[in-house]
């Protein structure tokens, strides 16, 4: 099967620093596929570069079948800090994304139901006139969900998403997050450093070896049934599994691979 998202061979640098050192990724249509690994490893500009708001140094990404090379309406970016418009209400946040979107494809009435209808999907319909400054961080996330979701995007990319959130605020949002998933099957590309997080909504994750020069160090294949329910996933034997290997792997594995590259750079240089 043809992948939906593929990213061959991409570097990244940003002067003498290679943050990116060859990344090979594929990604089936409708997929959840969440990228972790420390902080450093470049993770975000992964999906920095797939958004188009970054370019690579060599390498390229193909989304559908064309190539990206820029921001563009298929792709949907939702980020930790909610990238809301303060001056603007949460209906007029979702309805300058839709109105740029499809501009004149669609009338004043057409936007007006599409804006309401996801913001409904997010619980906020009753919200639509109060400002960023009204509401709370789990409210304002949600707008940004909405916002993403109403331009119709090919993919959904989600930059720690939920990173800023409170524990509650946080599960009911990814259980929200789920749903949707799970009706509009978007494609999505999500960075996380939340290891349940992961486990809960994906079908496979990332983990990203450690910086300088950061590639694909190991993908984890989810086979965890859908629908997911928190609470019996908690008790799962296949969850408690899962959540042991990757902490294994992000505490000792990459570890012992920093060092051994830190090891075969001094005898290098000798």
């Amino acid at each position: 099967m043809k992948a939906f998202l593929s990213i061959d061979g991409v570097h990244k640098s940003y002067g003498k620093n290679q943050v990116l050192g060859g990344v090979y990724l594929n990604v089936n249509y409708g997929e959840f596929v969440s990228l972790i690994g420390h902080s450093g490893c470049g993770k975000s500009t992964l999906l920095r570069i797939v958004a188009g708001i970054e370019k690579a140094d060599k390498g390229n990404i193909l989304l559908d079948g064309s190539e990206i090379t820029e921001p563009g309406p298929d792709r949907a970016v939702v980020f930790q800090d909610y990238g809301l418009f303060p001056w603007f209400t949460v209906y007029e946040n979702v309805y300058h994304a839709v109105d740029s979107a499809f501009g004149k494809s669609l009338d004043k009435t057409q936007k007006k139901d599409l804006v309401i209808n996801y913001l409904s999907l997010v619980g906020l319909e009753h919200h639509i006139n109060k400002y960023p400054s009204q509401i709370s961080g789990g409210m304002k996330q949600r707008v940004a969900i909405a916002r993403a979701l109403a331009v119709n995007p090919k993919m959904l990319l989600l930059d720690e998403p939920f990173g800023a959130l409170d524990a509650l605020t946080r599960n009911t949002l990814q259980d929200e997050l789920l749903k949707i998933w799970e009706n509009h099957k978007k494609t999505v590309l999500m960075v996380t450093h939340d290891i349940d997080e992961a486990i809960y909504l994906s079908d496979r994750i990332v983990i990203m070896s450690n910086g300088p020069s950061a590639k694909i160090f190991e993908i984890v294949n989810i086979s965890i049934k859908r629908p997911r329910n928190r609470k019996d996933l908690l008790n799962h034997s296949e969850y408690r599994e899962l959540k042991g290997h990757l902490l294994y792997t992000l505490q000792e594995r990459l570890k012992k691979q920093e060092a051994h590259m830190t090891e075969k750079v001094n005898i290098t240089g000798m």
